[in-house]
């Protein structure tokens, strides 16, 4: 698939969510990158061969303070080639994107992967 109708669905993922939700990420970025870095996968303790179709970097919801100086923006990367390699379709692209992007912004609420996976986002 190419990049721009890739880059098309996390934005149609994105604009799907209730406006109570989308109002929560008006300052989180989302990116689209090909790979993870393979320093990033060994540093989150991923063995050779695993795969990561998303990745939320920042400090969910349910773990800040209102006191706190804010740091870093809050981000999410979508990674395409892993996402694409688990997929034998244009449509099972279109539904794990939209699964994927749903479950990095359940971490920005402070959801875990259990969580997650037990709701059918894992």
């Amino acid at each position: 698939m190419d990049t721009s109708r890739f880059l098309k669905l996390v934005q149609e993922a994105m604009e799907e969510l209730p406006d109570e939700f989308r109002q929560a990420l008006k300052y989180i970025h989302v990116d689209v990158e090909d790979w993870p870095d393979p320093e990033l996968l060994e540093r989150l303790g991923y063995g050779k061969g695993a795969l990561l179709l998303g990745l939320y970097h920042g400090v969910p919801l349910t773990k800040r303070r209102g006191w706190s100086l804010p740091g870093m923006p809050d981000r999410i990367v979508i990674y395409k080639g892993p996402i694409e390699k688990v997929c034998s379709s244009d449509e099972e692209i279109k539904e794990k994107v939209r699964t994927t992007v749903l479950h990095e912004i359940g971490h920005l609420f402070g959801l875990d992967d259990q969580k997650l996976k037990e709701d059918g986002y894992g």
